[in-house]
């Protein structure tokens, strides 16, 4: 529907790139503001449009929009309990398997057990899949 839209917004095209006049521009980013505010994504809009979120970033600009921040995920949207952490961790849990239980990657779940205080164990190094042969001697 977007496209038809986007391609209805100028009757004329006048590069390859297929840039439209500023007017078709700001048109283009009345028509996609109602989404946008609804909450529609940047990316989505522009996979739909078929451009850059650059561009539909642009376009929504032209027609007054404030785009809103680039999501960040919200540390309290799954509290940590630090403390608790670094006891299953010293208990002898992994790392990976405490970033499933708290719904954080394993590199932010290291960085709450540093912070916490807890000292992270090395992985022992993997031995060779091979056997070892002994030599004639």
């Amino acid at each position: 529907m977007v496209r038809r839209l986007f391609a209805e917004a100028s009757g004329e095209v006048f590069t390859l790139r297929g840039l439209l006049s500023r007017a078709d521009e700001i048109e283009l980013g009345r028509r996609l503001t109602p989404r946008y505010r609804a909450g529609a994504s940047l990316l989505l809009l522009a996979a739909e449009v078929g451009r850059s979120t650059q561009y539909v970033a642009k376009v929504l600009r032209l027609a007054g929009v404030t785009i809103r921040p680039a999501y960040r995920p919200v540390r309290t949207a799954h509290p940590v309990d630090l403390t608790e952490l670094r006891r299953q961790y010293e208990a002898g849990a992994s790392v990976s398997g405490l970033a499933r239980r708290i719904h954080y990657c394993r590199e932010s779940t290291r960085k709450f057990l540093l912070l916490a205080g807890a000292e992270l164990r090395s992985n022992p190094p993997v031995e060779s899949a091979a056997p070892r042969v002994a030599s004639a001697g």
